[in-house]
């Protein structure tokens, strides 16, 4: 019998689609949601658009895909969290530590993170950062970021 280079590529998609997919470990949620406090959670995919979580520890925490559309992140620590892919359009990270944050790929558009800051420098190679006002104070122009820090 023979197979067909595009029936293999059809199954291995077609496999690839129903593997488990990491996501959101419910009682490091409610442990957020509860005390402001997360450091190294696995919060991959959470839904945390248009939450108050100024001044959230959440040191180490993996957010990976996160929608924090529209979050109060003032004061918050993310030092260390990975963030890459999340979606934090329209987010406020006034004065949060994003020290050695991984914001890769992430959609930080018309984001502020005025003052934020970093004494190790944070990622956000191929960031979307278009609007977005910088710890300067500056409002970024580009939609894409190959920058290592803010």
């Amino acid at each position: 019998m023979k197979v067909s280079a595009t029936a293999i590529f059809t199954t291995i998609i077609a496999l690839s689609a129903i593997a488990p997919v990491q996501a959101v470990n419910s009682r490091h949620l409610s442990r957020l949601l509860k005390t402001n406090q997360c450091q190294r959670c696995n919060l991959t995919r959470a839904n945390l658009g248009n939450l108050d979580l100024s001044g959230a520890n959440l040191a180490g925490a993996d957010l990976t895909g996160a929608n924090l559309t529209g979050a109060q992140l003032v004061g918050a620590n993310l030092s260390q969290a990975t963030l890459n892919y999340a979606t934090l359009n329209y987010a406020l990270l006034l004065n949060a530590n994003i020290s050695g944050a991984r914001f890769q790929f992430a959609n930080l558009s018309y984001a502020t993170l005025f003052r934020a800051t970093a004494l190790e420098p944070a990622d956000f190679s191929g960031a979307n950062l278009t609007g977005t006002t910088m710890p300067s104070g500056k409002i970024a122009e580009t939609e894409q970021s190959q920058s290592q820090s803010p």
